[in-house]
């Protein structure tokens, strides 16, 4: 007998919690289509479904996963095109059995980046994203450093406090590049030049 993933076949040709239990999968969105399917009553009903440039695979989209979609890129969904979002599994009790239910991990911090499930913000995590933007990488070093940049910032965000990340995050962002572009401005023509490069990443 063949040795098949069955989740590789055609039997599954949506995106299952079951095939990334335990996993982070970062897919780039290239389009959203309504799709007729089949509900667990065996009704048929509507549904939006996301296709990835990683994937043939679709995604069915509920309202969770919509909301967070929405939350990070906008609710016009046409600014998801070409947006990255990870997904990953929560286990969730309906029907009277226990599944893992695909999430999408909510937040974004840094380029390309690191996707945050609030539970994982923290300082560290703060700073791990910052130096994954090439444009300002190495700028902060410790996460006292973020802190000390913004002035008039005493205490960092609570942990699941998702929107203070993301603020922090930008303005940290915004500090480091005014800071790199003051610098091209004032530098010699030797320091210009690297300058230039740390803020053209």
């Amino acid at each position: 007998m063949k040795n098949i993933n069955i989740f590789n076949t055609g039997m599954f040709p949506y995106l299952e919690g079951e095939e990334i239990k335990g996993k982070h999968l970062t897919l780039t969105i290239l389009d959203m289509r309504t799709e007729e399917l089949k509900s667990h009553k065996g009704a048929k009903e509507n549904k939006e479904v996301l296709y990835f440039k990683e994937t043939k695979k679709g995604f069915v989209l509920n309202k969770t996963n919509a909301k967070r979609i929405a939350q990070m890129y906008g609710a016009t969904t046409g600014q998801w095109e070409g947006k990255q979002i990870t997904l990953t599994t929560e286990e969730v009790e309906a029907f009277g059995e226990v599944h893992n239910a695909l999430r999408v991990v909510l937040g974004e911090i840094g380029q390309d980046g690191e996707k945050l499930d609030s539970s994982q913000m923290d300082k560290h995590q703060l700073l791990n994203g910052l130096n994954k933007y090439a444009s300002i990488r190495g700028f902060f070093t410790n996460p006292d450093e973020i802190m000390s940049a913004l002035g008039g910032r005493t205490e960092w965000p609570d942990r699941d406090d998702i929107d203070g990340w993301r603020v922090l995050f930008t303005d940290a962002k915004s500090h480091a590049l005014e800071v790199l572009e003051d610098a091209i401005r004032d530098s010699t023509p030797e320091e210009s030049v690297w300058a230039s490069e740390q803020a053209n990443g």
